[in-house]
């Protein structure tokens, strides 16, 4: 019986990612965790498209990234920029409902963990204000 609660455990923590671990952990601004996989940083914020396009291209100013096309709609967004030292920056964004919103960073073709939660961070402390 042991066993099979284990087994369980376990599937749903692979199926729903550990967010659900981590729920609670940004409250300030919803905020339920991050992961990074295969090189892109992603998390999920309770703020809408707009707020969160809106502090992203901010966040680009601040940091000095080089803005080089940009998309969006009413579901999703995409910004594309080139960092000083060339590594292009990709934050893709999409619209998952209830005032909430995914997004996803990466930073050249293999990606950088460090620089990606630089990013971040600085796209939650916009949404902050």
């Amino acid at each position: 019986m042991k066993f099979k609660n284990y087994f369980l455990i376990l599937f749903f923590v692979n199926l729903y990612g550990c967010a659900i671990f981590w729920f609670g952990a940004g409250a300030g601004i919803g905020v339920t965790g991050y992961k990074y996989l295969n090189g892109q940083l992603e998390f999920t914020c309770n703020n809408s498209l707009n707020q969160v396009y809106g502090a992203t291209k901010l966040t680009f100013d601040s940091l000095k990234i080089e803005l080089s096309s940009e998309y969006r709609d009413l579901l999703e967004a995409k910004i594309i920029g080139i960092r000083k030292n060339g590594d292009k920056v990709t934050v893709k964004m999409k619209n998952i409902g209830n005032n909430s919103t995914w997004v996803g960073i990466r930073i050249g073709f293999l990606g950088d963990r460090e620089a990606s939660l630089v990013i971040k961070n600085k796209i939650l402390s916009y949404l902050q204000n």
